[in-house]
C-alpha cells in the first residue's frame, strides 16, 4: 500500500517501544472511560433510578446497587492500573530490554 511503511523494516527496539506506547496511550483512554462512567453511575440521577421500597436480605436495594458498582469500579481499576504499569523485571533479565 501507497503511504504505509513496512513494518518488516522497523528496528525491533523500535517495534517494542511502538508497542509499549501503544499500550500506554490505550491504558490512559480506559482510565480516562472508567473515570467518566464512574462518574455516571454514581451520580444521583442514576443511582436514584433504584430507589424503591424493595429490600435484598434487608438492604435497600439502592444502597446495594452503590456497593456492587464501587466493588465492579475497583476490580476495573485493578485492571486498568495494571496496564499503565511498566513490565515487570525477571531476576536474571536485562531491564535494558
Amino acid at each position: 500500500m501507497a503511504g504505509r511503511p513496512d513494518t518488516e523494516a522497523i528496528p525491533a527496539g523500535d517495534a517494542e517501544r511502538q508497542s509499549r506506547d501503544l499500550q500506554l496511550r490505550r491504558g490512559r483512554d480506559r482510565s480516562l472511560v472508567l473515570t467518566v462512567v464512574a462518574i455516571l453511575l454514581l451520580l444521583p440521577p442514576f443511582a436514584n433510578v433504584l430507589h424503591v421500597d424493595v429490600k435484598i436480605g434487608g438492604v435497600p436495594v439502592t444502597l446495594v446497587y452503590l456497593f456492587v458498582v464501587w466493588a465492579g469500579l475497583i476490580v476495573l481499576a485493578r485492571g486498568v492500573a495494571r496496564s499503565l504499569s511498566p513490565p515487570r523485571v525477571e531476576e536474571g533479565e536485562d531491564p535494558a530490554r
